[in-house]
């Protein structure tokens, strides 16, 4: 598939799962919103960055294959030390390299398994 085409299907799947979120929101308290705009700020910023970026077509398609994308690098952005001012690149750039080394593994498992 061409890298457009990718990125194009990246965007929306990255807005649809950022909608979301935000929806799951609704119907929650005052405090649980608040609790949570920390999360939405980074995730937006998450989604921002990946939409910004230059990536390989196969680094598209395995974050197209991730179930929760946005989800998945808050949690790694939380286990690092970068604060939300500093720049989230180094963060996100690690995220897609485990998963890449994950689907790359995956998939020479079900290579074996056939």
């Amino acid at each position: 598939m061409e890298n457009e085409k990718l990125g194009k299907l990246l965007e929306e799947k990255l807005n649809k799962e950022y909608k979301a979120f935000k929806e799951s929101l609704k119907g929650k308290t005052k405090e649980e919103i608040a609790d949570r705009a920390y999360e939405s700020t980074v995730k937006e910023a998450i989604k921002e960055e990946l939409l910004n970026m230059d990536m390989y077509d196969k680094e598209k398609e395995i974050l197209l294959d991730t179930k929760d994308v946005l989800g998945e690098f808050y949690k790694d952005w939380l286990d690092t030390d970068t604060p939300l001012g500093e720049v989230l690149i180094p963060s996100i750039e690690e995220s897609i390299a485990t998963l890449t080394r994950y689907y790359n593994r995956h998939s020479k498992e079900n290579d074996i398994e056939r």
